[in-house]
């Protein structure tokens, strides 16, 4: 019997204002799961295996153990028993290029297709396949070697000038969050302070204000 599944990612566990997940990957089981449900009704043939998830795993990285779930599926597909994957898109299954490329063409090789609903079937073999899927794959890698660089470079900012804006509001603090300021940042330090524990959050800067010596 031909096995299919569904492989869902999202690259942080972190908290917007509200308590609430800033990347939801419950958010993915949901669009995916009516294409399972019309997938069945039209390969009744078919049996869905399992939901590969990755929880705060990034997918801009080369080494596959750094994504538990998303190894496991390779494995399981490179032992012919899995012949379908779903995804939202072509950024959950990877964001560097080349070794996205490598690991559609191992999908290939095996006869596994990888399909997304926002691009429909990704495959290396033909010219058109591999064309489409490298320029999504070089985008998704362009973006996260920007992210990237960008939070270095803010992360530099404030180790040289430990009076700059506050990475999570932008509201210059001048060296301190003052009680005013509701950036998530703040609660943690305030919630430290309550405890009676001391945080450094930039250079020279305790989070009472007060300059260390």
């Amino acid at each position: 019997m031909p096995s299919f599944a569904c492989y869902i990612r999202v690259s942080d566990d972190k908290l917007k204002t509200d308590g609430s997940r800033r990347q939801d990957i419950e958010r993915q089981k949901r669009v995916l799961q009516p294409v399972i449900e019309q997938f069945k009704e039209t390969h009744p043939e078919w049996k869905f295996v399992e939901w590969f998830s990755d929880d705060a795993k990034s997918a801009f990285t080369d080494d596959v153990n750094a994504r538990p779930a998303f190894a496991r599926m390779m494995n399981e597909i490179r032992a012919n028993r899995i012949q379908w994957v779903f995804l939202e898109d072509l950024t959950r299954f990877s964001r560097n290029m080349g070794q996205g490329l490598v690991w559609l063409a191992e999908c290939g090789k095996k006869n596994c297709t990888v399909t997304s609903l926002h691009a429909g079937d990704h495959e290396v073999t033909s010219i058109e396949g591999w064309t489409k899927s490298a320029i999504i794959l070089m985008l998704a890698e362009m973006e996260s070697r920007t992210r990237s660089l960008k939070v270095t470079s803010g992360m530099q900012d404030r180790a040289d000038n430990p009076s700059a804006m506050c990475g999570s509001c932008n509201v210059i603090h001048n060296g301190r969050h003052p009680n005013t300021c509701q950036c998530t940042v703040t609660k943690g330090c305030r919630a430290r302070r309550e405890r009676g524990g001391r945080i450094s959050i930039s250079p020279g800067v305790r989070t009472d204000g007060a300059l260390e010596s």
